[in-house]
């Protein structure tokens, strides 16, 4: 086993022990969520090109806060300001709870700028498609399954034929809503 695997092994095992300590896995989940969300931030503000300034003035806010929410000894995470730079960047806000087991396996995987970045809606592949409005809803969801699966299978394996995806029910933005409301 190569040198550096026997120190992730062995890093994984001290964690895993260290996690049978209530203490010790939320404060160090706690802290992992800082840092990720604070990395997060900033790499893609910089992945667009912008200045704290510029992502300031996109989420309504003030650059001294973009700059605190960068740092990663920055605590006061609320889902409201979450949701405005979500907009700004023009992401999904995914939001979930998680087994402890679940948060420690996603952790150890590498954290890089790029494991960080996320395409804006424009750029989203499953979204490359023609527009909403002039394919029937049963094509439109096909096309969009068909471009998600093919992107994502793209780089696997050449040889890789992506079926017609089942038809999506694809409901109108108002109508979700209303069901949220109703629930």
């Amino acid at each position: 086993m190569p040198e550096g695997e026997d120190h992730m092994n062995r890093y994984r095992e001290d964690a895993m022990r260290d996690f049978y300590d209530s203490d010790f896995r939320h404060e160090y989940t706690d802290q992992f969520l800082q840092i990720r969300i604070a990395s997060q931030i900033k790499a893609l503000r910089e992945q667009r090109g912008w200045t704290q300034q510029s992502l300031a003035e996109r989420a309504e806010m003030k650059q001294s806060r973009v700059s605190a929410m960068e740092n990663v000894n920055y605590s006061s995470w609320n889902v409201r300001t979450l949701r405005r730079l979500a907009r700004a960047f023009d992401v999904a806000l995914n939001v979930e709870f998680k087994s402890f087991g679940a948060r420690l396996v996603e952790d150890m995987e590498p954290f890089s700028r790029r494991s960080l970045e996320v395409v804006p809606f424009e750029e989203d592949p499953i979204f490359k498609v023609p527009p909403v409005e002039t394919m029937p809803r049963q094509v439109m969801g096909a096309a969009i399954m068909n471009s998600a699966l093919s992107s994502q299978w793209s780089n696997e394996s050449s040889t890789t034929q992506v079926l017609p995806a089942p038809p999506v029910p694809v409901r109108e933005p108002k109508d979700a809503k209303k069901e949220l409301a109703a629930a």
